[in-house]
């Protein structure tokens, strides 16, 4: 594949995704794990800089989770939690990178590692700026998962 068909393919599973979203919301889930796969193992995304194409599957997977429309598993949850701080990390909007610290700092104390969850919090803290980041939290994932966090 190339970096445009990659770009194609995800566009089109996002939108399979968001149809299937009231529906078959495990359906939905399959679509946008598909889209992190693809972007996890395809070597046309290798070099890509710019990986926000694969966040709304972050968001949405998380929102169906919290929400109780998929089954939880807590190592498929931490797992997602781990690769969304990977791939928002360098992206130039922090509101993303807050978030997923966010949400990963709640994997980690669910999960009873509570001063890791604590360190998360607190990296979390130096980069979520409400005045900047609350209203783009609550476009992309509902509501905002860093105000929560506190």
């Amino acid at each position: 594949f190339s970096q445009e068909d990659v770009n194609n393919i995800t566009k089109l599973l996002i939108a399979k995704g968001r149809c299937l979203e009231e529906i078959k919301p495990t359906k939905a889930a399959e679509s946008f794990i598909r889209t992190l796969d693809i972007f996890e193992f395809a070597p046309a995304t290798e070099h890509l800089k710019n990986r926000s194409a694969t966040f709304p599957c972050f968001h949405t997977l998380f929102r169906l989770l919290r929400e109780g429309r998929i089954e939880r598993n807590i190592s498929f949850e931490k797992d997602l939690a781990l690769r969304f701080v990977r791939e928002s990390k360098e992206h130039p909007d922090h509101s993303h990178y807050a978030c997923a610290l966010a949400i990963n700092a709640e994997m980690k104390a669910r999960s009873g590692s509570i001063a890791s969850a604590l360190e998360e919090f607190e990296l979390m803290k130096e980069k979520y700026d409400l005045g900047k980041h609350a209203c783009a939290i609550r476009k992309n994932c509902g509501i905002d998962l860093c105000a929560l966090a506190y």
